[in-house]
């Protein structure tokens, strides 16, 4: 048996006259949106994923550049007191 995914007039008239093919039409409509939840699912997922990763990446970047700072500003300091 055939099904349209979209509801139309002709889809309509069948559900009224069968229960039957109204069970089987709202089967495959809650098949169709369980999987498309799960693909949602799936991608917040993954957004998650890639957020934290970026989060962590930008973490240890800012530790670095707090290092190098230090380093840079400590040899400034030490070079600024052995000229005076």
């Amino acid at each position: 048996m055939m099904i349209r995914t979209v509801t139309n007039e002709k889809t309509g008239d069948v559900e009224k006259d069968s229960l039957e093919a109204h069970v089987e039409i709202c089967r495959h409509r809650y098949d169709t949106i369980d999987k498309k939840i799960t693909t949602i699912e799936k991608t917040l997922d993954e957004i998650e994923t890639h957020s934290d990763n970026h989060k962590n990446l930008i973490i240890k970047a800012i530790g670095a550049a707090a290092a190098v700072i230090s380093v840079v500003l400590s040899a400034t300091i030490f070079l600024i007191e052995k000229l005076h």
